[in-house]
């Protein structure tokens, strides 16, 4: 992608591997809005902070873990919420 900020290339490197340490792979589109970073992979859409909060990939996991249904058919999910993930199919 293109950035002129080398510190925001850091951080969604950093964003990619937690979120991939959890399972939930790596491959997809990254990009940064003014109310957080969106990974767009495989017809999905998740919502992280920036920066991004190690809560937020904890998060992510557990729902990916608990729920494998929902996160299968999920489209748009919020993760910058505590204690909740907010899906929408």
């Amino acid at each position: 992608g293109r950035t002129a900020e080398p510190a925001a290339v850091g951080e969604v490197l950093r964003l990619a591997a937690l979120v991939a340490r959890q399972g939930a792979g790596m491959p997809g589109t990254w990009r940064r809005t003014v109310a957080g970073w969106i990974w767009e992979e495989g017809g999905r859409t998740v919502r992280f902070s920036s920066p991004p909060q190690a809560a937020e990939i904890a998060r992510l996991g557990r729902f990916r873990a608990a729920f494998p249904d929902a996160w299968e058919t999920a489209r748009r999910l919020d993760v910058r919420f505590a204690d909740r993930v907010v899906v929408s199919r």
